[in-house]
């Protein structure tokens, strides 16, 4: 048996950034650590936040590691665009 602890890392101008741990019950170890980023449409992650705080919140700054993990993704999908032929066409 284990419990997830989740936490939000912070957000930018598109998403929202979650981290899930699985940590066992019987001696506290992290089992697993889940890394996510959650997209907003319609709207923007200040927005949503303003909304539920009732007040203008400024975003924590990401993690060092998270930050680079962002970049690693984005640089990922241009390539991946770039090899489909869709290099052109600019990501929301």
């Amino acid at each position: 048996p284990f419990e997830v602890r989740t936490r939000l890392l912070g957000w930018d101008d598109r998403a929202f950034y979650l981290e899930a741990r699985f940590i066992s019950l019987r001696d506290g170890f992290v089992c697993a650590l889940l890394r996510s980023r959650q997209h907003v449409l319609g709207t923007s992650p200040e927005c949503v936040v303003q909304r539920l705080c009732k007040r203008r919140v400024e975003p924590p700054e990401l993690p060092e590691d998270l930050r680079h993990w962002v970049a690693y993704n984005e640089a990922s999908s241009q390539l991946l665009r770039a090899e489909s032929g869709l290099s052109d066409i600019t990501k929301d």
